[in-house]
């Protein structure tokens, strides 16, 4: 019998100040935090605004693909974050680019390991399927 893996993505959300170095901090702290590691990962998500040299170059240096979710895909994952910014809600109309990405990523059976996780500039969420790592 062969179990599917379960789905983790992890999503993503900075500032322009940030810096690949510190999007791959942040991620890797946010994993430390949950016990995973970048190989539990699917994916990155984060929305299409934020694609940029910083965060493809973390994608890379993670080996992990880089995933933009759709517009409705990600209103539909923006009920079901933790953790809602004004700020970002202004600026992106998503209460958290992190989480909803995450969540979107992963798809309608997705829920949140926890609220989102910020260091510095960037922030991190991870969602899951459901299913047992």
């Amino acid at each position: 019998m062969v179990l599917e893996q379960a789905m983790i993505c992890l999503g993503v959300g900075f500032s322009q100040q940030a810096d690949c170095a510190a999007i791959v901090a942040a991620i890797k702290a946010c994993l430390r935090f949950h016990q995973l590691s970048a190989t539990d990962l699917q994916a990155l998500a984060t929305v299409a605004a934020k694609d940029s040299p910083p965060l493809r170059q973390a994608a890379q240096a993670l080996a992990l693909p880089l995933t933009f979710p759709a517009p409705a895909a990600l209103d539909h994952a923006a009920k079901r974050c933790l953790s809602p910014s004004p700020r970002v809600l202004a600026a992106h109309g998503l209460p958290s680019v992190a989480e909803a990405a995450a969540l979107a990523a992963v798809g309608d059976a997705a829920s949140l390991l926890g609220p989102k996780r910020s260091l510095g500039a960037v922030s991190c969420a991870l969602a899951h399927d459901g299913r047992q790592p």
